[in-house]
């Protein structure tokens, strides 16, 4: 009899955890707001900037699907487009100015996650990331070249009730470096902050 009432309350205890990681499991769509430090090294013929950068704010929309793997962890994957432009870099003298922008920003991702409790999950990232640097010279056109990189992260997602939730994470993010025409090296890099809300489908 004793078997048989710690096997119900097994069961009790392994069907309340389930309900709890299937929480995060499924379809969800989000939004969120980004504040982006970004810089920029640069080299040229004679001379190397590194560490030339800027802050900027911008959004991004976010999509994923969660695959439950056991009783408290959850693997998503998922990827976010970026909301207008990122600043990388400027320099500016009398006579010209130099300034490097970043747009059309598309990660794509792995989330591993570790249920901390009812309605919360901590969660790390890894990221292919691709876009598009546009660089700026006075007097000259502008000039782009696509990029490609890796980020590493890591987060926390809360639902709010059983639709919605609030996450927030952090992500640095490195591109690969690449050559103009001109022979001018560029290699950006990014630390991104991130809170956003999502939903579930």
């Amino acid at each position: 009899m004793k078997k048989v009432i710690i096997f119900a309350l097994f069961l009790v205890v392994a069907s309340g955890v389930m309900a709890q990681v299937a929480n995060f499991k499924g379809f969800s769509g989000g939004l969120n707001l980004n504040t982006v430090s970004a810089s920029t090294k640069i080299t040229g013929d004679d001379t190397t900037f590194n560490g030339i950068g800027q802050q900027s704010w911008n959004g991004s929309l976010q999509a994923a699907y969660g695959f439950v793997t056991s009783p408290s962890t959850v693997i998503s994957i998922g990827g976010t487009y970026g909301l207008g432009n990122i600043k990388a870099g400027e320099i500016v003298t009398p006579d010209r100015a130099f300034a490097i922008k970043v747009k059309n920003q598309l990660s794509l991702y792995v989330e591993p996650g570790f249920l901390l409790s009812n309605s919360t999950l901590a969660y790390g990232k890894i990221s292919y990331n691709k876009a598009k640097a546009v660089s700026t010279f006075t007097g000259g056109p502008d000039e782009s070249q696509s990029m490609k990189g890796t980020g590493f992260g890591f987060g926390v997602r809360t639902m709010l009730d059983k639709r919605t939730f609030f996450q927030v994470e952090v992500n640095q993010v490195g591109y690969k470096q690449f050559t103009y025409a001109d022979g001018g090296s560029f290699k950006p890099k990014a630390t991104v902050g991130t809170m956003g809300f999502g939903v579930k489908f």
